[in-house]
């Protein structure tokens, strides 16, 4: 926009459909990215990719992962997403000294609690992958949040 000031007027026409181009750019971009996630959530999987989310947090988090196999690609995907926002809105909303993130895996359900303060926001994100969110959060106790990821693959599975 300053070199669009800076240049005679009749110029300007096209440089108009220059930025409403690179503005198209850079829209399309950050969709993309929205859809692609960390290279160590693919390669190492969940737990490891939650142990360097924690240790990157600004608040500490204390993170207790039971699961050691190799999860659906969803799942991991939905989980890492689910914690990643609740430890961003927990230092940016609710000031928490610590989060407390756990995740187990059991009867073809990832579970994942995440207890601390500030977790508000995150069902439409968990109900999209065919999940569950719980939110409790009694008056000056903090905030715990339990979420459910179905371990199945929607899209693998096919009705009769």
């Amino acid at each position: 926009r300053a070199a669009q000031a800076a240049v005679p007027p009749e110029f300007g026409a096209e440089l108009d459909r220059l930025i409403a181009g690179l503005t198209s750019v850079h829209d399309e971009l950050r969709e993309y990215a929205r859809g692609i996630h960390p290279a160590i959530l693919t390669e190492g999987g969940l737990a490891r990719a939650l142990r360097i989310l924690a240790r990157r947090s600004s608040v500490p988090v204390e993170l207790d992962v039971r699961t050691k196999a190799r999860l659906p690609e969803r799942a991991e995907v939905a989980a890492y997403y689910v914690v990643s926002e609740a430890l961003t809105n927990a230092a940016k909303h609710a000031q928490a000294s610590a989060v407390m993130v756990a995740v187990e895996a059991a009867g073809g359900i990832l579970r994942v609690l995440v207890r601390g303060t500030g977790l508000l926001g995150l069902k439409d994100r968990v109900e999209a992958f065919g999940g569950r969110l719980f939110l409790d959060s009694p008056r000056g106790a903090g905030t715990i949040l339990r979420v459910e990821l179905p371990l199945i693959d929607a899209d693998r599975v096919t009705s009769n």
